[in-house]
């Protein structure tokens, strides 16, 4: 990604966006969730902050609304990052000098993405799969599904491709599998499979092909770096990056870190 600094924008569009501070997503409203979130150490960690827009989006002019975005008043005062010291949400209040963004692939409907996880890392009964313990990335690997997300050089690596795990879907997957630096795994896939589930399809709109009748996913989903002096969302590991999915539809754009 190439940073792209803010100027005026060639998108002629008059873009107004408000904060929905009301909105919920299942991280807050779900007891269990909000439990996973501190066994796994996220609590503070992986939040959502919502806002509408009143204009139409184009994804040939997503680099010029996200930009618009960073620099709106509403979005700045309001905007909250990660604090090196605590790891807990804390305000922003500052404008982006520059903005780069990579389009995330959202694709998946269904969570049939994981059924090849049988046999190879987890169990009929949903357990997962243990093996010696070693460290990747500073991360500690005692089990298959962690030897799936990061390992390269293991077979459990090789069930998925990388247009795969770059998908959306598997990145949150990715994201609180691993979980904090004083993460507490689960013995069972199906805590991590529930709450992914659930904050998919928060986060994501789809809808029917009128010729297929198919469902298809409408939002766009972009890996996003906003700074000033220093990135605004600061990378506390490799895993964790944030990411601003986009529904035209509704037209809310969601920050998720």
């Amino acid at each position: 990604m190439q940073d792209v600094k803010i100027n005026s924008s060639n998108d002629s569009q008059q873009r107004n966006f408000q904060y929905l501070a009301g909105k919920a997503t299942c991280l807050t409203q779900n007891k269990e969730f909000k439990d996973y979130l501190m066994k796994w150490s996220m609590k503070g960690r992986i939040f959502c902050q919502c806002f509408s827009f009143d204009c139409q989006f184009k994804v040939h002019s997503a680099q010029e609304f996200i930009e618009d975005f960073f620099k709106d008043n509403v979005i700045v005062s309001n905007l909250q990052t990660v604090s090196d010291n605590t790891g807990e949400p804390v305000a922003l209040c500052e404008k982006a000098s520059s903005v780069s963004l990579e389009p995330v692939p959202c694709t998946h409907t269904t969570m049939d993405l994981f059924g090849r996880l049988a046999d190879e890392v987890i169990r009929d009964d949903g357990q997962i799969k243990r093996c010696f313990d070693e460290w990747i990335d500073e991360v500690q690997i005692s089990d298959n599904l962690r030897q799936m997300l990061l390992n390269e050089d293991s077979e459990a690596y090789l069930l998925y491709d990388e247009p795969e795990r770059n998908e959306f879907l598997f990145r949150l997957l990715l994201h609180f599998a691993i979980g904090g630096r004083l993460c507490q795994f689960e013995d069972s896939i199906h805590p991590y499979l529930d709450i992914v589930k659930a904050l998919y399809k928060d986060l994501i709109t789809v809808q029917k092909d009128p010729e297929t009748r198919k469902l298809q996913v409408i939002s766009h989903v972009y890996k996003v770096v906003a700074k000033d002096d220093k990135p605004f969302y600061p990378q506390l590991q490799q895993h964790l990056h944030f990411r601003l999915p986009v529904d035209p539809l509704k037209r809310l754009a969601v920050l998720t870190i």
